[in-house]
């Protein structure tokens, strides 16, 4: 695509309201896309409906690159702008690509536009770069391919990585205070005790006898923080390293999600999120007219939550062996039952991506009232909590204090 057209095509997607009145562009990357069909299928399709790829080679030279939902969901917002106002797929992603602001998305949709022009199918170019797209925008496009309704399939995985974007963001600044808090305690406790009570050894010294528990342990931590720092510190970066590779693993990420969903006060946020996460995407692949065990086993990896991939996944099990979703939620501790009262009123009137829409939409609501409770009780926690520990190291440095000073009256 040359300099003039590239330069027309950053002023309108600057302007995504004026894309419907975009000329398409003329030149090598229109001419190519019109030689070869964007929209070609590669593969076969299944008896009922869904299209079925042979397993398209990953792209070696960007199967490292990740992109973020703030890259995705404009690109997926304006490629199904530009292809519902008529632009082919080849000259829609090289505009796209002029426009993409990090030089490894920019290679990325480079590489896609080149597959697409090559020949290949807009969702065999995705499913090449898994690491790129996640493979709920790929099966959309595939669908959307399949009935000719790309552009609203592309609109709404715009949608859903909004949706879930804003959901996450909302999460994450709940946790922020507590957490912030939590470092800066920790902060404080670790100068206190290597700084402040080691002044407080001299004075004590010799009289230890006379000291009480809470003061005794104060001062043996302080002791082993400033004496043994040398292999405390590399001995907690180990530890912390080992920690972190073990929740990275399937076990320990089944573990910690699992301790999260017990938590007495975080647990039913935890729950709720999962729940939003997980039933929104199959609404939207259900309605974007993905079949039901595909849906399933994507939103498994969708849900978040350790625990809920698993339950996704006997779920999809079920439904492979000729059984009913609501069959495989029944007896669950993570779903309530109305819930599965509704899935099962949704499947007997063939009616399951509205339910399932409705209850995302629900949990998002108990999201939100959820995280103003949790946030409306953890601030004066998280304020109690740092109270008590500067009280009691003040406690137990003065008191003795004060008893020494009766004893030599």
């Amino acid at each position: 695509m040359d300099a003039g057209v590239r330069k027309g095509w950053g002023r309108a997607l600057e302007g995504v309201e004026d894309l419907d009145h975009t000329p398409r562009p003329r030149g090598r990357g229109a001419a190519a896309a019109g030689a070869a069909d964007p929209f070609r299928l590669d593969g076969l399709v299944g008896a009922d409906g869904f299209h079925v790829d042979k397993p398209a080679a990953e792209a070696p030279l960007q199967a490292r690159v990740r992109a973020s939902r703030r890259e995705l969901e404009p690109f997926f917002s304006q490629l199904s702008i530009l292809l519902e106002s008529g632009v082919p797929v080849a000259p829609a992603l090289d505009g796209l690509a002029g426009q993409a602001r990090s030089a490894p998305f920019r290679r990325v949709l480079e590489g896609v536009r080149d597959d697409v022009q090559g020949g290949a199918s807009l969702s065999i170019a995705l499913e090449r770069r898994p690491a790129v797209f996640p493979e709920f925008a790929v099966q959309m496009v595939r669908v959307g391919e399949t009935s000719g309704t790309v552009g609203p399939s592309l609109r709404r995985v715009a949608g859903f990585l909004e949706h879930q974007a804003e959901l996450v963001g909302r999460v994450r600044a709940a946790m922020a205070y507590p957490a912030l808090m939590l470092v800066l305690s920790g902060v404080v406790l670790v100068f206190m005790l290597t700084f402040i009570i080691p002044r407080f050894q001299v004075f004590f010294s010799g009289k230890e006898g006379a000291l009480p528990v809470s003061t005794k342990v104060l001062l043996w931590a302080s002791r082993m923080l400033t004496e043994h720092a040398l292999a405390l510190v590399p001995g907690a970066v180990v530890l912390l390293a080992a920690l972190v590779v073990f929740l990275r693993r399937p076990a320990g990420r089944r573990l910690l999600d699992g301790v999260k969903l017990r938590l007495p006060l975080l647990g039913g946020l935890f729950r709720r999120t999962a729940l939003a996460r997980s039933l929104g995407a199959l609404a939207v692949l259900l309605r974007g007219g993905v079949p039901v065990l595909p849906s399933l086993r994507i939103g498994e990896k969708i849900a978040g939550n350790a625990q809920y991939a698993e339950l996704w996944r006997r779920v999809a099990d079920r439904v492979r062996d000729g059984g009913r979703v609501h069959e495989a939620l029944i007896g669950s501790s993570l779903v309530p039952g109305p819930l599965v009262q509704m899935v099962a009123v949704g499947e007997e009137a063939g009616r399951l991506e509205d339910v399932l829409e409705r209850a995302a939409d629900y949990y998002q609501g108990q999201v939100q009232r959820a995280l103003k409770e949790v946030t409306a009780l953890l601030e004066p926690l998280m304020v109690v909590a740092v109270g008590g520990v500067v009280g009691f190291i003040a406690i137990s440095l003065m008191l003795p204090i004060f008893t020494l000073s009766r004893t030599l009256r």
